[in-house]
């Protein structure tokens, strides 16, 4: 997982609620910008640097419990 292959890029592709969630985000990005000093939006930009960061670690961590998980439930469904 660390680096090597991406099951997140796969994870909603088809999933019209995320898609619309999204372009909402998106599009409310670019609404509070336009309002924004320099200096604000340099402070957003941190945040959305902290934000991604952390949101990456907890993408890592369920990974690593669902694939335990279901490697678990292999184990089991062989034994």
């Amino acid at each position: 997982f660390y680096g090597n292959i991406f099951p997140c890029e796969r994870c909603g592709n088809n999933n019209d609620e995320i898609k619309s969630l999204s372009r909402k985000i998106i599009e409310s990005r670019e609404k509070l910008c336009k309002n924004l000093t320099e200096e604000q939006k340099e402070l957003l930009e941190r945040y959305d640097d902290i934000s991604c960061e952390l949101h990456s670690l907890f993408n890592e961590e369920f990974f690593v419990c669902g694939f335990s998980l279901g490697t678990k439930l292999t184990k089991e469904a062989i034994e």
